[in-house]
């Protein structure tokens, strides 16, 4: 998106939450993405970066994807054209192999607090664990950081 390395976050969290890890799994799922919602804007910095851009997220550990779901609603709000969301690992914690994925309407400016949000629908999309994957994430890694 910016031709090299960025210098500013993506997103920024205005409110402090509590890691997702303390809280009980049944409860993030039933609420699914809406603590990020609640903290999470897009950083104003890339507003008009964003359309019809491809996106691509790379996060650390992915349990059920509410994380990776928040943050892909907010950049198909920005006017995302392709969004690809790469974890480079999953946590076995809760129920294994299930990505919650979640469609919301937004409303309202995402790099402002206070966007308007209504879940249109939540499914429950369950994957197979890909051994070979491990190979790629490598391969991913070593584009990163052996410059």
């Amino acid at each position: 998106m910016t031709g090299k390395r960025m210098k500013e976050p993506l997103f920024i969290r205005h409110t402090s939450v509590k890691p997702s890890r303390e809280t009980n799994h049944h409860k993030r799922l039933e609420d699914g993405c809406k603590k990020h919602f609640d903290s999470i804007v897009l950083n104003p910095y890339y507003k008009n970066r964003i359309k019809d851009k491809t996106i691509c997220i790379i996060d650390d550990y992915i349990t059920n994807g509410t994380s990776f779901e928040t943050v892909r609603n907010l950049l198909i709000s920005a006017g995302a054209n392709k969004i690809i969301l790469l974890a480079l690992g999953r946590y076995r914690k809760g129920t294994y192999g299930v990505y919650q994925k979640e469609d919301y309407d937004i409303k309202m400016d995402v790099t402002r607090p206070g966007y308007q949000y209504v879940l249109k629908e939540k499914n429950n999309i369950t994957g197979a664990y890909n051994e070979r994957a491990r190979n790629e994430v490598e391969n991913i890694y070593n584009i990163l950081y052996n410059d």
